[in-house]
């Protein structure tokens, strides 16, 4: 699990309540199959008691589900629908279950009845196609809302195929521009590092990504980050030190995506530099050799948040609350024989109208 800590003087990273896990994208169309289970319990400030409890016992009868004990799965689905009897999770974990137990008449009514209450497109449809239902989830897509391709079909180190594809998809709007190329950059010392683009960039429409390579030094119980950062916030100045101005650069806010030495992949957004103004998702990617170069595509768009790994969706449609600002490569170090680089980091924007 991916721990933070506050980087003082040039970057701030923080460590906000909110710690989850979005399941990375499944090909079978069986809702089922796509039920991952989150390293935490994701809980959102402003939650009152009951939809905290609901959340805590989700994580608790999916647990069981994915160890296929499901008579106590169950038993927990009932307890969820007693505290709120139109829970859309629970009923998509009932008719889990009770499919898993073979009991495909109540299984399909109940996933029929997340059909009419869940808020998540792609799940809502893979459960219509589950049981053989024709749905309209056209009011689920909304101007809040954007579906994207479950897998990237494009050459991964083409950018305009890329954003040629998610135009394609309606994931993003047609007219994004460039808004910088980088060939490649590498740090290889201890401490915080980064190198920022786009400085001028004023619009939050972001799609960018490039190819990290990450090669932690091992030794050390330190958390380590590599990374790219989109609406950034850099601040320049100066500060007196031994009588003498000294010149520095920070990045207080931002959306980072990248790996850690701990083996997750992870977007945090940092809104503000209370100890309060973050989110951060985190996932363990299955079968995936972070010590390997891997490509990071991240796409923001109206205010959403998403994240390709190696062309599969992993993260999708998080919410975002950093403003608009430059891009970065970041490295978080505190080992001078840990490596950190990227080829191929680009970005694109949508530009802004009055």
């Amino acid at each position: 699990m991916l721990m933070l800590k506050r980087f003082a003087l040039v970057l701030v990273v923080l460590v906000g309540y909110s710690l989850g896990v979005m399941p990375a994208a499944a090909q079978a169309t069986d809702v089922c199959s796509r039920l991952a289970l989150p390293l935490t319990v994701d809980v959102a400030p402003g939650m009152d008691e009951t939809q905290v409890s609901l959340r805590v016992y989700g994580r608790s009868a999916l647990t069981l589900f994915l160890a296929a004990d499901y008579a106590n799965a169950l038993a927990i689905t009932d307890t969820m629908l007693a505290l709120q009897p139109a829970d859309a999770d629970a009923y998509l974990y009932r008719g889990c279950i009770l499919r898993a137990q073979g009991d495909l008449t109540n299984g399909n009514l109940a996933l029929q009845r997340y059909t009419e209450l869940g808020q998540n497109p792609r799940l809502v449809l893979a459960a219509a196609n589950t049981i053989n239902l024709q749905i309209d989830i056209t009011a689920l897509i909304d101007q809040t809302t954007t579906v994207l391709p479950e897998q990237l079909t494009s050459d991964l180190q083409s950018p305009p195929a890329i954003i040629a594809e998610l135009e394609a998809a309606a994931a993003i709007p047609t007219g994004m521009e460039l808004a910088f190329t980088e060939p490649s950059a590498n740090y290889a010392e201890s401490g915080v590092g980064f190198s920022n683009y786009a400085l001028e960039n004023t619009s939050g429409n972001i799609v960018f990504g490039g190819t990290l390579t990450f090669a932690p030094a091992g030794e050390t119980q330190d958390l380590e980050l590599c990374g790219i950062m989109g609406r950034a916030t850099v601040d320049t100045g100066v500060i007196e030190q031994g009588g003498q101005g000294l010149a520095f650069t920070r990045v207080p806010l931002f959306v980072n995506v990248g790996i850690s030495n701990v083996g997750d992949v992870f977007m945090i957004d940092t809104y503000g530099e209370g100890e309060d103004q973050s989110e951060i998702v985190t996932i363990q990617p299955p079968d995936v050799d972070l010590s390997a170069p891997v490509n990071l595509i991240a796409v923001i768009y109206r205010d959403l948040g998403s994240l390709y790994l190696n062309g599969a969706l992993i993260i999708e449609n998080t919410p975002i609350q950093a403003p608009a600002g430059a891009f970065s490569f970041v490295v978080s170090s505190s080992n001078n024989n840990t490596r950190c680089s990227i080829s191929n980091f680009w970005g694109y924007a949508l530009p802004v109208t009055e």
